[in-house]
């Protein structure tokens, strides 16, 4: 998957929360991790997730 600084995307493995995420960095390991930011309630959230784990919204 090709993802970007500014998509929108969501865990694979929140299929009923359905949390989206906007990506905002990545990895420069070359480890494909993508760095999110989203919100929960008004609180901004951030974590790190593998591209594997991740779909992208279009």
């Amino acid at each position: 998957m090709k993802l970007k600084i500014g998509d929108i995307v969501r865990l694979n493995s929140d299929v009923n929360v359905n949390v989206l995420m906007t990506v905002n960095g990545y990895s420069s390991d070359g480890q494909g991790f993508w760095y999110c930011v989203w919100f929960h309630g008004n609180m901004l959230m951030n974590g790190s997730f593998h591209d594997d784990a991740l779909t992208k919204i279009e």
